[in-house]
């Protein structure tokens, strides 16, 4: 899952993380590398304690990652 933005101009196709577990599972995908993963799980775990639905959270998560 990555978000619209004008540089990518795609979104990630395939079916929403429905879990927490998919969704970090997910945001490791996408990490370039095993330290680019961290940050974005933070800010994940987050937007769900925060009352974020996991969708949500991992989008907002995923754009923190590199590229």
């Amino acid at each position: 899952m990555r978000p619209y933005t004008p540089e990518r101009s795609t979104r990630a196709e395939g079916p929403a993380p429905r879990t927490d577990e998919e969704a970090l599972g997910l945001l490791r995908e996408l990490a370039p590398d095993p330290a680019s993963f961290w940050a974005p799980a933070v800010e994940y775990q987050l937007a769900r304690k925060g009352g974020s639905p996991v969708e949500e959270a991992a989008g907002l998560a995923a754009e923190g990652l590199p590229g």
